[in-house]
């Protein structure tokens, strides 16, 4: 196993290897007899410490944890950014309750502790998509990194995972909104290959669409 995902981090980068080694629930052991330094093998200090990380389905034991992460990053955006993405009311115990009802929520975990979070919809909630709408894509929410956790590739490795659950479901395309009127995230996310297709206008609020095919997982 150590070796496979060794071969996978070579042909595919070390985010996919790390991203196959969680979904595994495995433990990858990169052997120090491998003799990679950073600068051989590409990886920085961050990647390396994401062997630790752990993706996977979130229960309401977990809620808590997710509700403290939400309203953390809720906190951050208004007195870094400026910006009311996210209110504090969304992240409720009672709404809280409804999301782990209504999606599919899952949590990430480095060495014990919180690191992330997602959910995925599979249905068009609140007609955001409108007439772009289609069942032939997952739909990615309420992604959030810890703070402490940031520069760690952390975001993208969440990506990943997701696209996988969604490809999983025999489903081709990844997508998400995000709040237009951020311009570092919309950026973060075309960073990572989404592909801008839309925008919706609501009474209070605008949000850029995003998606991306699925890679194929041969």
């Amino acid at each position: 196993m150590d070796a496979a995902l060794h071969v996978v981090s070579r042909l595919f980068g070390i985010e996919r290897a790390l991203a196959s080694a969680s979904m595994l629930e495995y433990a990858w052991q990169r052997q120090s007899s491998e003799s990679l330094s950073g600068a051989e093998s590409g990886l920085s200090f961050e990647s390396a410490a994401l062997t630790g990380l752990d993706i996977r389905p979130a229960t309401t034991d977990d809620a808590e944890a997710l509700r403290t992460l939400y309203l953390g990053a809720v906190e951050w955006i208004q007195d870094a950014k400026g910006i009311r993405q996210w209110h504090a009311d969304m992240f409720s115990p009672a709404n809280m309750e409804k999301l782990f009802r209504e999606q599919d929520v899952y949590a990430a975990y480095l060495h014990g502790r919180l690191a992330g979070a997602f959910s995925i919809n599979w249905d068009n909630e609140e007609g955001i998509w409108g007439t772009l709408f289609h069942t032939d894509a997952g739909y990615v929410h309420r992604l959030a990194v810890a703070r402490d956790c940031k520069g760690l590739g952390i975001g993208r490795l969440l990506l990943l995972h997701a696209e996988s659950i969604i490809s999983q479901k025999g489903r081709s395309w990844l997508r998400l909104d995000c709040m237009a009127d951020n311009p570092s995230l919309n950026a973060y996310y075309a960073r990572q290959g989404l592909q801008y297709c839309g925008r919706f206008d609501g009474p209070s609020w605008s949000a850029s669409l995003y998606e991306r095919r699925i890679r194929s997982q041969n």
